[in-house]
């Protein structure tokens, strides 16, 4: 068992590779952290725990078996208490922008009991899984990791992370989120973040700026810095020039870049590169 060092315990990592492990760590400390510190997910959960505190287990999986059956059928009312309310509508939000990366998130009081979720989960408690008791048994800040799984419907890995919830004010654990996660799209989503804003868009800004510069018919050079273009007659260009694209300094933020002019090399016509004098906003 290895401790995080922005949480508590993990288990469950042998089954995961290390990059997946590196991602999910990540999830949880630039995502997930700050999801269960929101105010609607605090009070919601606090809400609930005044009224099942002191509820009986009998009437724990009496509701349980409830949520089972309504999954199934059109009349949904336990389903559909826990859907209306605000902080799920807000996990809905909090999961599409996670752009597939995060299938489904639960939000348990302190019984294990649904607060909120993003869909419809399997089942309304979640007090006898590992998911609630390895985290909010354990104390503030304890984070566990389920088993990866392969789901047949994507054919991607998925595997659960979970969470306490705890109360800012008095420091006490009062419920847990647990968020399914898509380990592939996950990897692909923090790869993406890794790449340079030049490795990104090199090629559709160098396409795109190209054709709007007269680039027609002719080779695009696009080397490890930059992008070198040979253009035809255009009426705000000499006829031939090399449109340099500095994609690295510019961070295809702006969509316009100058045109460096040199002179002519050789027979071709074309002009040699020159460094770019790019605006001070964007040195």
């Amino acid at each position: 068992m290895t401790a995080w060092p922005f949480a508590g315990p993990l288990a469950h990592e042998a089954h995961l590779q290390d990059v997946q492990l590196e991602s999910l760590r990540e999830l949880v400390r630039t995502k997930v952290a700050a999801w269960v510190a929101e105010e609607i997910c605090v009070e919601a959960v606090k809400a609930q725990n005044s009224v099942t505190a002191t509820i009986s287990q009998r009437l724990i999986d009496s509701l349980d078996k409830q949520w089972r059956t309504e999954i199934v059928r059109m009349e949904r009312p336990l389903i559909n208490r826990v859907l209306s309310k605000a902080l799920s509508a807000r996990l809905a939000v909090l999961k599409d922008s996670m752009k597939g990366a995060v299938v489904e998130i639960v939000v348990m009081d302190g019984r294990g009991l649904n607060v909120a979720a993003s869909d419809i989960h399997t089942d309304y408690w979640q007090g006898d899984e590992e998911k609630w008791q390895e985290t909010y048994l354990v104390g503030s800040g304890a984070t566990h990791v389920g088993h990866s799984e392969l789901e047949n419907s994507t054919d991607h890995f998925q595997a659960e992370v979970s969470m306490t919830i705890t109360d800012p004010q008095s420091g006490r654990v009062i419920g847990v989120i647990a968020v399914a996660v898509d380990l592939d799209r996950l990897a692909a989503l923090r790869d993406q973040a890794k790449t340079s804003p030049y490795e990104a868009g090199q090629r559709e800004a160098s396409a795109s700026l190209a054709a709007e510069a007269g680039c027609i018919g002719n080779k695009s050079y696009i080397g490890p810095r930059r992008s070198l273009c040979a253009v035809r007659h255009h009426p705000n260009l000499p006829k031939f020039a090399a449109l340099n694209l500095d994609l690295r300094r510019t961070a295809v933020r702006s969509g316009k870049f100058p045109i460096a002019l040199g002179r002519p090399r050789g027979r071709s016509g074309v002009y040699a590169r020159r460094e770019l004098s790019l605006p001070g906003e964007l040195q």
